[in-house]
Order: C-alpha cells, then sequence, then structure tokens
C-alpha cells in the first residue's frame, strides 16, 4: 500500500499541473470552464482525502472516524467530481441538441 501511495503521489501532480494550465489559460471563461474548474476543485480534496485514507490504512493507524471519511469521500466524489463535470459540459452538449 505504501508503494501505491507514493505512485499515486506522483501520478497525480503529472495529470493535474498541466489540467490546471490548460484551464487557467483557456481563451474563453464561460459557465463550462468554471464548471470544470470547480469539479477540478472536488478532484484535489478527494485526492487527500483518499490518501490520507490509504496511508492510514497502510500504517495499520486508521482513526475510529473511518466510515465518516470513507463517506465523504464517496460523497465529494460523486457530487463534486464525477456530478461537476457532468453538469459543466451538459451546458455545451445540450443545446447542440
Amino acid at each position: 500500500m505504501s508503494v501505491a501511495v507514493a505512485c499515486f503521489s506522483i501520478a497525480m501532480p503529472a495529470f493535474l499541473l498541466p489540467l490546471g494550465w490548460a484551464l487557467m489559460r483557456a481563451p474563453t471563461k464561460d459557465v463550462t470552464v468554471r464548471g470544470i474548474r470547480l469539479a477540478v476543485i472536488c478532484l484535489v480534496v478527494i485526492i487527500f482525502i483518499g490518501l490520507f485514507m490509504s496511508m492510514g490504512f497502510a500504517a495499520g493507524e486508521f482513526s475510529e472516524h473511518r466510515l465518516l471519511w470513507l463517506q465523504a469521500h464517496l460523497t465529494l466524489a460523486l457530487l463534486g467530481w464525477v456530478g461537476g463535470l457532468i453538469v459543466a459540459v451538459s451546458w455545451q452538449v445540450i443545446p447542440m441538441f
């Protein structure tokens, strides 16, 4: 688990830095770009929560509130990241129909 946490900690900045750079330099600042920015912010929070939980599981010292952390992680992932992306992209896709 420690090796997986280390690899994931290296891979996520390699994904998030170019993504953040592209979103900051986007030529338009419409609702789609703002929605995707908000979804990426949720993704960053999800990553930190996930890394915190996985380090706790790797060390065998996770707190007694592990179900609360898991619920927060899943809720933010589904509503913030996945839901945010669906809503942001739908601003572009639905008017096409």
